[in-house]
């Protein structure tokens, strides 16, 4: 993991800044493109991927803590738009949510996730 590279037994606790370039050509933003999210929307829709879609379901599964079954959902989407040629991918952006709130789970976003799918997107890192 990129935080284990920056954390020794004993030190304090800091804040790393990760300086990022985005291609927007290049990513899948379903935070503020409506496009991105209509593609993506009539793909898993589409007839002749509900076996793939059925397998999918049966072995992922969304969790307050942790959404596999969209990760896996998205990974295969980007899987077949590369092998279709349409696209390349170097970053997922999607709506998140975190349980910052005491005795409550709510799924109303309060975050923005990044999945960076191609490293060369960081530019530097630095710990505050």
């Amino acid at each position: 993991m990129l935080a284990q590279k920056f954390y020794k037994k004993d030190d304090v606790p800091g804040i790393l800044k990760i300086t990022l370039e985005l291609d927007p050509d290049y990513e899948l933003n379903f935070v503020d493109n409506l496009e991105d999210m209509m593609l993506f929307r009539a793909f898993l829709q589409e007839q002749e991927i509900h076996k793939t879609l059925d397998y999918i379901r049966r072995n992922y599964q969304n969790k307050f803590t942790q959404h596999e079954l969209d990760g896996a959902l998205i990974e295969y989407y980007i899987r077949e738009l590369k092998r279709h040629g349409d696209a390349l991918i170097n970053d997922v952006c999607c709506a998140t949510t975190t349980a910052i709130y005491k005795n409550i789970k709510t799924y109303i976003p309060n975050g923005v996730e990044y999945c960076l799918r191609n490293d060369e997107t960081i530019k530097t890192i630095e710990v505050e």
